[in-house]
């Protein structure tokens, strides 16, 4: 099957939550000449997310596959592939951020996002970071793009944007 069917095939297990699934057909496309930054991408994220206990219990994933699920190569190869990108600097950042203890990185996440090359994905951060109170038009369109193809990566992001306006609505940010 040539990559780009395969990778559309990875896509539409991870929409379907089929997470097992879903990592085997992204390593097969990653194992192609032809993969895409976002094959890669996608992978670093759904196996990070393999990390919270809830996300591996909801899903049932087997201890067999929590073994091999490490998001950190394929941030690795990805940045070997396609080099230095905004976006992948991100994700490093904000997986050791959330479930390594890492520092804050407001500061270089606004130097990111004004990088040339990069992706509106760093401003969810800064959206939940500012409680609400700014980006809301990067926000935005990027909660467009990531409705259009709800992928774990793209549902983790929805979540966390439409959480921030419930917060900042209700006012418990006060």
């Amino acid at each position: 099957m040539p990559s780009d069917e395969l990778y559309c095939e990875a896509v539409i297990k991870d929409m379907e939550q089929e997470i097992e699934k879903a990592a085997a057909l992204y390593e097969a496309v990653l194992a192609t000449d032809t993969a895409p930054l976002d094959a890669y991408l996608n992978l670093a994220f759904l196996y990070w997310q393999c990390i919270d206990y809830g996300f591996l219990c909801f899903h049932h994933l087997s201890d067999d596959f929590l073994q091999t699920a490490y998001w950190e190569p394929a941030l690795d190869e990805a940045e070997q592939r396609f080099g230095s990108l905004p976006e992948i600097e991100f994700l490093r950042l904000y997986f050791l951020r959330i479930y390594g203890g890492g520092e804050d990185f407001v500061e270089r996440c606004l130097e990111l996002v004004h990088t040339p090359g990069s992706s509106l994905v760093p401003f969810f951060y800064l959206f939940v970071m500012s409680r609400g109170k700014e980006y809301q038009t990067e926000v935005d369109c990027l909660l467009e793009q990531c409705k259009q193809c709800p992928t774990t990566k793209n549902r983790y992001i929805i979540s966390s944007i439409e959480g921030t306006i419930q917060h900042r609505e209700h006012h418990w940010f006060d």
